[in-house]
């Protein structure tokens, strides 16, 4: 994986490509560690699909190519394979919390949010501090005019800036801004500024 992390110090979009055509690896997780790296840093889709493509051939049951497969096919807009291939990780790592959350998005995406909530509730049993699962739980709640009950959630949150934003956005959702106002003011406080 090192090997992967150091072809990316350099700007360049071709960096990748010629490193990807000499790396004849089998091993499936270096694959889509390239196809990340092709898609994130080096903005090739032809080459992030392709080495996703082959480490999904070397390993068609691998959790962690099928969760990529997965989010290729969100980008595309296809919901319908992309759930199935996220389902299908889940089967093949149901201990991964990562799949529930990626899993619980999909579903949050295609408005399923009982499903959501149940993928999401999953991952937070595999890993009660994981991030995110309470905040994403607590959004569904604030949508559906439960103030209460995202508010719980929100206030579970290990994260400070997710916690604070969903208090905020809560509170000013109940017409409560001196609260929404004091959450926002601890987000400035602790120099979170990606939230206003």
């Amino acid at each position: 994986y090192l090997f992967c992390f150091l072809m990316i110090r350099r700007p360049a979009r071709s960096t990748l490509f010629p490193y990807t055509t000499l790396f004849r690896s089998g091993n499936v997780h270096a694959r889509v560690i390239l196809s990340r790296i092709a898609r994130t840093y080096e903005y090739d889709p032809e080459v992030a699909d392709r080495e996703l493509d082959i480490a999904v051939s070397l390993a068609p049951n691998d959790s962690f190519a099928l969760l990529q497969l997965s989010i290729r096919f969100i980008r595309q807009g296809n919901y319908e394979r992309s759930i199935t291939y996220a389902e299908q990780a889940a089967l093949m790592d149901p201990l991964n919390p990562i799949v529930s959350r990626i899993l619980g998005d999909i579903y949050f995406d295609v408005g399923d949010n009982d499903a959501a909530i149940s993928v999401w509730e999953e991952g937070l049993a595999l890993n009660p501090a994981a991030v995110q699962f309470h905040s994403r739980i607590g959004t569904v709640f604030l949508m559906n005019g439960e103030y209460e009950r995202a508010l719980q959630k929100f206030d579970r949150e290990s994260l400070d800036g997710f916690r604070s934003t969903g208090r905020a956005v809560t509170f000013f959702a109940m017409g409560d801004s001196v609260n929404a106002d004091a959450e926002l003011a601890h987000l400035i406080d602790l120099g979170i500024r990606w939230t206003y």
